[in-house]
């Protein structure tokens, strides 16, 4: 049976270029390992500042499709996916239970 990841998406140098994104298959960008430990990293760091600057670094993923340009009105083929953000320490201090909420 094929997965419901075994889709393509885009993908981009990083979260700040919308330009030029390259295809990828979203279940092979899901269990590959090739930027654990940058993210191991990121996820040790305490300092913001180090956290971000490493995350700028990674290349960004939209897992909600394929796209030319990163908006909404470059849209090629959506994925059936929509990817949300939810940040502990923010907007969502009435979340506790973040570790079940990760896939």
């Amino acid at each position: 049976m094929k997965s419901i990841f075994d889709t393509e998406i885009s993908c981009f140098a990083n979260y700040s270029i919308p330009s030029d994104p390259k295809t990828v298959n979203l279940l092979a960008w899901l269990t590959s390992t090739k930027y654990k430990d940058k993210v191991d990293l990121i996820r040790s760091l305490v300092d913001k500042k180090e956290r971000d600057a490493i995350k700028a670094t990674l290349p960004a993923i939209t897992p909600s499709g394929l796209f030319t340009y990163r908006n909404q009105n470059n849209l090629l083929k959506h994925s059936g996916f929509i990817q949300i953000d939810l940040d502990p320490s923010k907007l969502n201090l009435e979340i506790s239970n973040w570790n079940e909420l990760k896939i």
